[in-house]
């Protein structure tokens, strides 16, 4: 659909009144490039947020809210990040944790991981590739999906086990993926508290991921413990090296890593 010219302000502002937030999850999303609509002479530097009912016989689209480019004239991620946190939709995707402190590959993975998309064995035969192993690789107990691979193989459980006694916040009653994707969701959590308990389930996610591919591709198995001070070690590096204004005491993070991170002031 193209639009040959842009609704008022008014009249986005009635049409996005007339939606409830509740209708609005499935979203599609038009960014409008500033020096675009400048060159078609309009001036009004809207990113306009559509529904489209994909599932009836003839979609209809209709304006929800607009949204304003940032003053400079420029776009950024920061102002779509903006926008997308007003959709209220269903894909858990949108509510994992996009944590500055972890490295972009490792968020990439957690988000793929989140949308079950990552290459594990059940989802590797479900595209066609011929061959496989149907077992997990790490205790040939069931077939590898995601969840069994992170949470009900016997391997991840103690790994969860142990991870649960060094933090001393209870993993071991996670039942699925999600659960761990998404940040946690404790009021008596203070804000630095929270980012350190979504650092390690996603440091200790991206280590379970990594030393599975060890033994599929190099044959080499890691120990528990071994698991557990990359855990350590890699949580807390990515925290006081890629955090703003921490300041972090290796030591006191060995025992108790709720104490182990402070903010500089």
């Amino acid at each position: 659909m193209v639009l040959s010219r842009f609704p008022t302000k008014n009249k986005v502002s009635q049409l996005s009144n007339q939606v409830s937030r509740s209708q609005a999850s499935n979203l599609v999303i038009y960014l409008v490039c500033p020096a675009c609509l400048t060159r078609s002479g309009s001036h009004d530097k809207l990113v306009v947020l559509v529904r489209s009912s994909l599932t009836t016989p003839s979609p209809m689209l209709t304006f929800l809210q607009f949204y304003h480019v940032e003053a400079s004239g420029s776009f950024s991620t920061g102002s779509c990040r903006n926008l997308l946190s007003l959709v209220d939709t269903s894909s858990s995707s949108r509510s994992i944790s996009w944590l500055k402190w972890i490295p972009a590959n490792v968020l990439s993975f957690i988000w793929k991981l989140d949308l079950d998309r990552i290459a594990v064995t059940t989802n590797l035969i479900h595209r066609g590739i011929p061959n496989l192993p149907a077992s997990c690789a790490l205790c040939s107990a069931e077939p590898e999906d995601t969840n069994h691979l992170f949470i009900r193989c016997d391997f991840a459980k103690e790994v969860w086990v142990r991870v649960s006694w060094w933090v001393s916040y209870d993993f071991t009653g996670v039942s699925s993926i999600k659960e761990l994707t998404n940040p946690p969701h404790n009021q008596r959590l203070s804000h630095i508290h929270a980012k350190t308990i979504i650092l390690i389930v996603y440091s200790t996610l991206w280590i379970l991921w990594t030393n599975r591919n060890k033994w599929i591709f190099q044959r080499r198995r890691v120990s528990i413990n071994g698991i557990i001070e990359d855990i350590k070690s890699n949580s807390y590096l990515w925290a006081t090296h890629r955090g703003s204004k921490i300041q972090g005491d290796w030591d006191i993070w060995c025992i108790d890593p709720m104490r182990g991170l402070q903010v500089c002031d």
